[in-house]
């Protein structure tokens, strides 16, 4: 039974150290498609901020609430593979 037990923790804390591994992955593509475009930087980030606040307030589950962050984060990934001047917009002077 203690096998079990050691187990089960050994599991929840590889399942943990994944999650994080996973959330900072999702953050670090948000911060790659804001580099991109200097006029959007941190745009991604609080399109994600905005939609995990969004999704808690429509009493949506935890999960459903990641995946909403999740989907505002990396929104326009996109861009990642855009020449940045096809897709920047002219300000005129």
């Amino acid at each position: 039974m203690a096998e079990i037990e050691r187990r089960a923790d050994e599991n929840q804390q590889l399942f943990e150290e994944m999650r994080s591994t996973y959330h900072d992955t999702v953050r670090a593509f948000a911060a790659a498609i804001d580099c991109k475009d200097k006029y959007t930087e941190g745009h991604s980030v609080r399109v994600g901020k905005f939609s995990e606040i969004i999704a808690a307030e429509l009493g949506w589950g935890p999960e459903e609430i990641e995946g909403a962050a999740v989907a505002g984060y990396l929104h326009d990934v996109g861009k990642l593979t855009v020449r940045a001047k096809d897709h920047q917009r002219t300000v005129p002077h």
